[in-house]
Order: structure tokens, then C-alpha cells, then sequence
């Protein structure tokens, strides 16, 4: 008897950065782990802090990752958005419903009840729609703290949703621009959260985490305590803020100066005395050099304007926290070895660089997204990059056990 052939599951995922485009395809089988099948990355010229800035360049952008011989591939037919933009918002409300007396247990419909009720209610600007939800806590009768209240019996339920927004006109914006590409947008999902969840260990996850996302033009501050989003900021600033002072002095490509930032400005390679500094291409198409001494000078005033811009918005996190939180930097920015020195300096606490560093994730983690109910996360080693996959919720493993019904619940 021949064995039943395991479904095979594709995704598409397209990745919109403050001024990149990443898209991957993932393909999984039921318990086996997501990989990628496809990984393309590039510069978008026509995206700043988020912001198409001409559609039928960025249109041109995105068909050049998920088109091949003039056609879309047929994952993209419906994808995943990961999104960063500066004017992405973050609000939470709570609301509950009430059982009867004869109410057994509380039950996946009674779950998508409250959500929907949840999200009908909630005030946001009329000029802003929701684009994802983040489960903060359930509350069952008046037990608190629960993240899962199937099986569990009460009086109600309440839950605490943190709700994702973004302007309707952008939105619309976007889905015209998807649209010219043969794509329909699935689920959508703030990357700067995708990130804090594979950049988190558990422990992390469920203790007290500011993490410092930083995108060329873009650093986005997530606040993470004990499972829940407690602070969210889009500041308008990143590695760009360096290479326009470059620019300035040295005409180059945006991506040049953009390259050379992360190249010479990381730990243990920044330049020294009269070295020069290499140029591809200089704006006019030429090669030509950088003076280090340059280069030093230009590496420093910008960070110096960026730490200032990141300070205030830390300093207004940090009274979101119950607790004193571990301070992370991640994503593009994480190379810049001054930029930790300064903030450390300016906030009197230690700043832990994570991304390029560690070597089970990327350069940027870029492709965490809920498919599935799991966070899939973008990881790399010696001679491949994999997918591995992260539970957001506990698995359901021995429901006799108390240690397992505790760990299930809270």
C-alpha cells in the first residue's frame, strides 16, 4: 500500500522595510520544520521611512522578487506583509463577555467572540484601520494573566488586545500597489514585533525587553513584558542619518554610503588615521575613495544626532516598564559599535547588541510571521540558511501533568 503523500505547504512573504524590500517563499509539511525556498533582498529607491514615493518604481521593485519570466510566482498569489512605516501606531483596549450559568467551558468560538467584539468597539482615529492584533491577556472570571482559556470555566472572559494601525490612505495605497503586481495581501504584520519575537529567547519573551530596531531610515522601540507589548514608537532615524553626511561631502549611491556605514563603522573595523576607504562607484560612476579621517568624522556626527533622537524616545519607554528592562539593539544598526557606546553613555545602562553578532540569526531578521499560529524565523549557518520555527503559545503536551496545565494557561 503506498504511504500518504505529506501536504505540502508554500507561503510567500514580502517584507517592506523603511527603505529595503525583502520577499521569501517558506515551504513546510505538517511537523516538519518551515524552510526557505526562495530569499531576494533589495534596495527600494522608492520607499523612505516607509513611504512609497512613486508607485510605478516600487511596483517595478517588487515585481523584480516575485515575478520570474514576466509572471508572478504562484506563491504570491496570496502573501504574508511584514511592514515598518513611521506612521504605524499602537493602541490597546479590553472588553469581555459574559455566560450563563449552564456555560461548560470556554471554547474557540467563545475566543473569536470576544475578539470580534473587541475590534468592533475600539476607538481609534477614523482615518486609521487595524492591521494586526497582539493577544496581551485573557482575564476568566476575574483570573488574570491567562494567554490560553481554552478548557477553562467562568463566569467570562475578557481579553486585552494590543491593535496595530496604519493610515487608511496608506493602506489603500499599498493594496493598488499589490494589486498591479498579481498580489493579494494576506496577513499583515509590524516587522519591528515579527523581530522580537525571534530575536527574544522565551525567557526574554516573558521577562521585561526594550528592543532598539533600527532600519536605514526607521528605528522602531518595542517594549516586551511578561508576553505583552506594553510600548511601541517609530522614530524617524537610522544608519541613513550617517550616509547623508557622506554624501554630502563624497557624492555616492545612497546604497554605497549605506554599505561603507555598516562595513567600516562596525566592531573592530572602524577606520583609522590616513587610511583612504574604497569606493565602488561614486555618484558620477566612478571609483574614488573616502578619507578615514572623513569617514570618522561623518561616522561620528551621526550617531551622535541619531543617539540623541533614540535617547528621548528610550527615556519615554522606560516609564511604560513595571520592572527595569534589558535594553537590545537590533537590525541595522546593530554593526555600529559607537552607536552602543553613546547610548549606553546617555542612559547609564548596558545596551546588548544582537543580530549580526549572533550567528543563529541573520543580518536582518527580517521573515518572522504568523503562519500558522508560529512565529517563522529566518536564521543562518556555515552553508544555508533555514527556517526554524518558535510556539508564540505553549504546546499542549501532558494535560494530566499541573507543571503542563500551568505553563498552558499562564
Amino acid at each position: 500500500m503506498a504511504k500518504n503523500k505529506q501536504k505540502i505547504t508554500r507561503r510567500g512573504i514580502l517584507s517592506i522595510g523603511s527603505s529595503h524590500l525583502t520577499s521569501a517563499v517558506i515551504e513546510w509539511q505538517d511537523g516538519h520544520t518551515p524552510r526557505v525556498i526562495d530569499f531576494q533582498e533589495s534596495k527600494a529607491i522608492s520607499l523612505f521611512r516607509g513611504q512609497p514615493t512613486s508607485a510605478e518604481k516600487i511596483v517595478e521593485e517588487i515585481k523584480k522578487l516575485t515575478h520570474a519570466n514576466g509572471k508572478r510566482k504562484e506563491v504570491y498569489g496570496e502573501a504574508e506583509i511584514l511592514i515598518s512605516h513611521s506612521h504605524l501606531k499602537k493602541y490597546e483596549f479590553e472588553t469581555s463577555i459574559h455566560f450563563s450559568p449552564e456555560h461548560d467551558e470556554i471554547t474557540e468560538k467563545d475566543i473569536h467572540e470576544v475578539h470580534t467584539q473587541t475590534c468592533s468597539v475600539i476607538n481609534t482615529p477614523l482615518n486609521e484601520k487595524v492591521i494586526a492584533e497582539h493577544v496581551q491577556e485573557y482575564t476568566v472570571s476575574d483570573l488574570g494573566g491567562i494567554r490560553n482559556p481554552i478548557g477553562l470555566a467562568g463566569e467570562r472572559i475578557a481579553v486585552k488586545l494590543a491593535l496595530f494601525t496604519l493610515p487608511h490612505v496608506l493602506i489603500r495605497q499599498f493594496e493598488k500597489i499589490f494589486e498591479r503586481c498579481d498580489i493579494v495581501a494576506g496577513s499583515w504584520y509590524p516587522r519591528s514585533l515579527a523581530a522580537a519575537r525571534t530575536i527574544l529567547s522565551e525567557d526574554q519573551w516573558r521577562g521585561s525587553v526594550l528592543l532598539i530596531y533600527t532600519g536605514s531610515t526607521l528605528t522602531e522601540l518595542i517594549g516586551i513584558e511578561n508576553g505583552t507589548v506594553n510600548f511601541y514608537r517609530a522614530i524617524p532615524v537610522g544608519i541613513e542619518t550617517v550616509a547623508a553626511l557622506m554624501q554630502e561631502a563624497h557624492p555616492m549611491e545612497t546604497e554605497e554610503a549605506l554599505t561603507l556605514t555598516e562595513e567600516y563603522g562596525a566592531f573592530g573595523t572602524r577606520a583609522h588615521g590616513e587610511e583612504r576607504i574604497p569606493l565602488r562607484q561614486t555618484a558620477a560612476g566612478e571609483s574614488g575613495f573616502v578619507p578615514a579621517s572623513d569617514f570618522n568624522r561623518f561616522l561620528h556626527d551621526g550617531i551622535d544626532k541619531i543617539s540623541i533622537e533614540l535617547y528621548e524616545g528610550i527615556s519615554i519607554a522606560l516609564g511604560h516598564f513595571k520592572q527595569v528592562p534589558e535594553l537590545l539593539l537590533s537590525g541595522r544598526g546593530v554593526n555600529l559599535g559607537e552607536l552602543v557606546e553613546k547610548l549606553e553613555e546617555k542612559c547609564g545602562c548596558k545596551i546588548k547588541a544582537k543580530g549580526a553578532q549572533d550567528k543563529n540569526i541573520g543580518h536582518y531578521p527580517l521573515f518572522q510571521a504568523p503562519l500558522l499560529g508560529r512565529g517563522i524565523i529566518l536564521k543562518e549557518d556555515e552553508e544555508k540558511q533555514s527556517l526554524y520555527r518558535s510556539s508564540i503559545h505553549p504546546l499542549k503536551k501532558v494535560f494530566g501533568a499541573a507543571l503542563e496545565w500551568t505553563r498552558e494557561h499562564f
